[in-house]
């Protein structure tokens, strides 16, 4: 009975561990267009780290071991005029730095990044939606763990 018991209990601890992971640590994306080509394309299945920029927790407001994006960084966020749409771009400027645009020259306010598409024929990023507020970013990209092409044949090559 007792190794029954010891069984049930490993498969229980590990479950809850990996539900912990899944909930505050680590998310899983599907890349929908061609926005981030080439280093991401439509049908990529991406682990990002929801811990990198700090702690998070859904009942607290606090942001436990908080740090900044850097330049380069492939980040996952929403627009404050878009909440419903997660959004993956690259960090081209952080607070403090002046981006050269069509519009003229815009300084990146604090607390606030200016990101662009990898495929800088898209539109959808800073150019055309503004700024990202730091609090909106939800992860950074880490890597693509599993592809489909558009004829749903799995792409062992990315």
């Amino acid at each position: 009975m007792l190794d029954q018991f010891r069984k049930y209990s490993v498969v229980f601890i590990a479950l809850c561990i990996a539900i912990f992971c899944r909930l505050f640590i680590i998310a899983v994306y599907k890349i929908p267009t061609d926005s981030m080509n080439p280093t991401f394309i439509s049908g990529d299945f991406i682990i990002a780290s929801q811990v990198s920029y700090g702690l998070k927790f859904p009942w607290i407001e606090s942001v436990w071991f908080k740090s900044t994006p850097q330049k380069g960084d492939l980040i996952i966020f929403t627009f404050k005029n878009k909440p419903s749409i997660s959004y993956i771009k690259r960090v081209v400027a952080i607070e403090g730095e002046q981006v050269d645009t069509a519009r003229g020259p815009q300084k990146v306010g604090v607390g606030e990044v200016y990101v662009l598409s990898d495929n800088r024929e898209v539109l959808e990023d800073s150019r055309d939606l503004g700024m990202v507020a730091i609090e909106r970013i939800e992860s950074q990209a880490k890597m693509i763990w599993f592809s489909f092409s558009p004829n749903n044949e799995i792409r062992w090559n990315r």
